[in-house]
């Protein structure tokens, strides 16, 4: 059974659903270490609210990097494995985001879960 402290992630493979066009689930990286919580008790996230994906070049960290946000509130991040399929839609304004779905609180890893779609 998986518990809410283990790290170890299995992520869906990115979909094609066109012949440029793709979708990709996954949880938000980092939900912990920013604003997801408040972005929640703010009532800025239901499944089917948009989100904003932002290039983040100059991480210290990792300089593919993208922030998911929620207006003026930091989520987290898109997971390191799927930022290099989506740096350019996002760049271009080609990406979509919006909540899958919302999960129990003691579970950081997988508490707030993300449709994209793009095209490459």
């Amino acid at each position: 059974g998986r518990l809410a402290t283990d790290t170890l992630e299995f992520l869906a493979p990115v979909q094609a659903i066109g012949s440029r066009e793709f979708t990709v689930t996954f949880p938000v990286a980092g939900w912990r270490y920013h604003q997801g919580e408040q972005a929640l008790e703010a009532g800025l996230l239901a499944v089917g609210s948009e989100l904003s994906l932002c290039l983040q070049p100059n991480n210290e960290w990792d300089p593919c990097a993208i922030q998911v946000r929620a207006q003026d509130y930091t989520l987290g991040y898109v997971p390191a494995v799927y930022a290099h399929y989506l740096d350019l839609s996002v760049s271009e304004g080609t990406c979509q985001a919006r909540v899958l779905s919302i999960g129990s609180e003691p579970d950081p890893q997988l508490r707030l879960m993300v449709s994209c779609t793009f095209t490459a």
